[in-house]
């Protein structure tokens, strides 16, 4: 539970440990040959105990599995494992770890929104909503996790309820990029592509490095007649992503140079 921690406070027992052996082995006279042999055989066992528990430490993957077999119904770190392997594109088997993780601790919301996640990588809009509904149930107005419901939503074409989301993130925090391009891209499916321009707009002012975003504010653009203004933003895009096809492609549709 605290292999990084321990050896701070056993410092004092050690020092009794060393001097006590020290004084009793002069007072008790015993041979300094035995004394060698009995501290190297420490320093042995210590030394073989040391890269046995290294071997624990390679990387996250195998100090949490090293984890759940030394202990049970550890959520926390069938938790941790998940994200690890999520960050590796190991969604599936992520999942799982999530789901085990819920079923000791339904009532972790940082789990819920996790499982959430990888239920949505894994095409399962329905499993996501239910989790990200769960997750919100237990942590209100928390604006990442109505994000990722409101994209879930919109993945399942609910659109309305997927706008409301992504309003209510941005009155939580009116400088979430994603919530402004999600918000925007929620419109443009919907026709509403003034409304959307502005939220285009915004999402970049907040993340310009996005390719995306400039692709898709182009898009807009392109619906409201203002070609000239999305020749730009395809430009940008292609400058940022260089070689893209479809970015190409738009260009390529609209007369324009790459």
């Amino acid at each position: 539970m605290a292999d990084r921690y321990t050896y701070v406070p056993l410092i004092g027992l050690f020092i009794i440990f060393v001097w006590g052996f020290a004084e009793t082995g002069m007072s008790r006279q015993v041979p300094k040959t035995l004394i060698a042999v009995l501290t190297a055989l420490v320093l042995v066992v210590s030394a073989w105990q040391t890269r046995n528990q290294l071997s624990y430490w390679r990387d996250n993957e195998t100090l949490f599995r090293h984890t759940l077999a030394v202990t049970k119904d550890n959520y926390v770190a069938y938790n941790n494992l998940g994200t690890w392997l999520a960050k590796r594109g190991r969604v599936t088997e992520a999942r799982d770890c999530f789901v085990k993780s819920f079923r000791i601790n339904p009532n972790d919301s940082d789990v819920l929104y996790n499982l959430g996640n990888a239920l949505t990588r894994l095409g399962d809009p329905e499993g996501a909503v239910h989790a990200y509904r769960r997750a919100l149930e237990l942590t209100p107005d928390h604006a990442d996790i109505l994000n990722n419901l409101g994209f879930a939503l919109a993945d399942k074409e609910q659109y309305a309820d997927a706008t409301a989301c992504f309003e209510k993130a941005l009155q939580l925090d009116p400088n979430y990029a994603d919530a402004h391009n999600n918000l925007a891209n929620v419109l443009f499916y919907q026709h509403k592509f003034a409304e959307a321009i502005p939220h285009f707009r915004a999402a970049l002012r907040l993340a310009p490095d996005n390719p995306q975003i400039y692709s898709n504010l182009g898009d807009a653009l392109v619906k409201q007649g203002q070609t000239t203004e999305a020749v730009r933003c395809y430009q940008e895009a292609l400058r940022l992503k260089p070689g893209d096809p479809q970015i190409r492609a738009k260009l390529q549709a609209l007369g324009a140079q790459f």
